[in-house]
């Protein structure tokens, strides 16, 4: 083999690792963006969640309604996120507002 040929094989697998590493990254990147703005409601089964539906009354707060539904053994804030997920991230609340409140801990 010639020293022109081995070069040019040489560059030509360079030139495939470099758009391996790109491509990777790129695939990387999407995932992060597909999970990040869709979340994983499939992999969960979210369908199939159950809710309570709670009326909001003078002075809840989500703190306080996640506080009535979640367990003592249960972290009060996943709680208080699944909350807003599933209510469209409502961030303020209404007296007579209908909220569900997801039955993730039952």
């Amino acid at each position: 083999m010639n020293s022109k040929t081995l070069k040019q094989k040489k560059r030509k697998i360079t030139s495939i690792n470099y758009i391996t590493v790109i491509l990777t990254i790129v695939l990387i990147i999407t995932s992060i963006y597909m999970i990040s703005t869709f979340g994983f409601s499939n992999v969960y089964g979210d369908s199939n969640i159950e809710y309570e539906y709670v009326t909001v009354e003078y002075g809840d707060t989500l703190w306080s309604i996640a506080k009535n539904y979640t367990p003592q053994d249960k972290n009060l804030q996943d709680m208080i996120y699944s909350i807003k997920r599933h209510n469209d991230n409502i961030s303020t609340l209404h007296v007579g507002d209908v909220i569900k409140v997801p039955k993730l801990y039952n």
